[in-house]
């Protein structure tokens, strides 16, 4: 939707309404399916992290939320403006969500790096009719990640799909490893097929996740990218190159995902 991703040239390109098209159209298809009481939408038109921005963000919030009216969908969700810059981090803004609580005729609901009392202020002064807290709650808002988790491996069992790849709980927060009561083992157990997890593993504790049947594989992602020949560097022990956050998810072809080093040929 936003003008410095979009470049194409056909109907869902170019002007704010061919932009906004597509996901209008997925909007009114998932209606006339299960029903508008049974759908919502988060929105992000402020946000600028990983090079998605609009030159009129708000011009773009308020358009999708006057379109949504249409099709009398539960919720519009959308992210307060002071997030536009990364996840986590709140920055002076001039603009608000205000015009867009007030074009969306249902319920209204608002995010982005909200305490308590921030979020019944919100609500009193009728900025917003419901406030989402995501960080503050367990599990990035979900409050019981693990019936969840077990509720979907079971579900997955009768079609009979080839894996489950569930990312551990400690990960909840990006790149940061925290304590936690709560382990993937009961998804574990109750999946039928290979169950992958990933996670913040080195060498040594995804070695233990396999010995003490924890999982049938594990998966490593940022430790795979910044090291191409890793399993060579498992095999002897070898320092490994740390990863680089900040070239991830960019438009340089090269910088970050080609030209970590391999190590050196040894006589």
């Amino acid at each position: 939707m936003k003008d410095q991703l979009n470049d194409r040239t056909d109907q869902y390109g170019g002007s704010l309404q061919n932009r906004c098209r597509f996901a209008l159209e997925i909007v009114e298809a998932v209606v006339n399916e299960i029903g508008p009481n049974r759908v919502g939408i988060r929105l992000s038109p402020f946000a600028e992290y990983m090079e998605a921005a609009d030159s009129n963000p708000e011009a773009l919030g308020l358009y999708m939320a006057e379109s949504l009216n249409q099709y009398k969908i539960a919720n519009c969700h959308m992210i307060e403006p002071r997030m536009k810059k990364s996840v986590g981090e709140k920055i002076e803004c001039p603009h608000t969500l205000v015009p867009m609580r007030k074009a969306f005729d249902r319920t209204f609901i608002s995010a982005g790096g909200f305490d308590m009392d921030e979020g019944n202020s919100a609500v009193a002064e009728n900025r917003t009719e419901q406030i989402r807290h995501s960080l503050l709650s367990h599990g990035f808002g979900i409050l019981n990640p693990e019936a969840l988790g077990l509720y979907m491996v079971k579900s997955l069992n009768k079609y009979d799909i080839l894996y489950c790849h569930m990312v551990e709980p400690r990960m909840k927060l990006m790149e940061e490893r925290s304590e936690c009561v709560v382990s993937l083992a009961p998804m574990r157990q109750a999946f039928n097929g290979t169950f992958i997890v990933a996670g913040g593993y080195e060498k040594d504790d995804g070695n233990d996740a396999i010995t003490q049947n924890h999982a049938d594989l594990v998966a490593y992602g940022r430790l795979f990218l910044a090291n191409p020949d890793l399993r060579k560097r498992f095999e002897l022990d070898a320092p490994l190159n740390k990863h680089k956050r900040e070239t991830f998810y960019t438009q340089d072809p090269i910088a970050g995902y080609t030209d970590y080093p391999f190590l050196e040929p040894t006589v």
